[in-house]
């Protein structure tokens, strides 16, 4: 009976994730994840969040203005590459955020930075961030404009390309 209840529980545990939320807690011991989250302005300034995990696994979540809006997944062969990311920029010396109080109308970028279901770093930017966390973004943008495999979290059937 023990061993039933534990396949039950570790079915429901690693099942498929819905979304970059249900991706952060699932991940598994020894995985590594960066989540890129943009915030909202006055205007229309993109709202998304995208998380890469270091077994090749990609989310994103559109919520406004953004590429396309509601919650995709994509199982990739770029785990090396998301480690690699991970590695490069979370051995990096950052503040914990880059703002000026006197701006009002910015959006942020937030990254944070998880090892073992933990956020070991998160970095928030409004104002004048680092060149290598504005290169990190623009990585990240290159992976999502590259991939092509989405999957509509919501109808794991809806197959979605990257030119929708």
């Amino acid at each position: 009976m023990k061993k039933l209840i534990y396949v039950v529980l570790a079915l429901g545990i690693f099942g498929g994730c819905k979304s970059p939320e249900q991706a952060i807690e699932k991940v598994q011991e020894s995985q590594f994840l960066i989540t890129m989250e943009r915030t909202a302005c006055f205007g229309k300034c993109p709202v998304d969040e995208t998380t890469l995990s270091s077994d090749g696994q990609l989310w994103y979540k559109g919520v406004q203005f953004s590429i396309v809006d509601g919650s995709y997944y994509s199982n990739t062969d770029k785990g090396d590459y998301f480690q690699e990311l991970y590695d490069t920029y979370f051995s990096m010396d950052y503040q914990d955020e880059y703002d000026d109080p006197y701006i009002s109308d910015m959006p942020s970028t937030i990254f944070s930075f998880y090892k073992d279901n933990v956020v070991v770093k998160k970095v928030i930017i409004r104002v004048d961030g680092p060149s290598e966390l504005r290169e990190l973004e623009g990585k990240i943008k290159a992976i999502l404009k590259e991939t092509s495999n989405w999957v509509d979290s919501t109808n794991p059937r809806m197959q979605h390309s990257k030119d929708r």
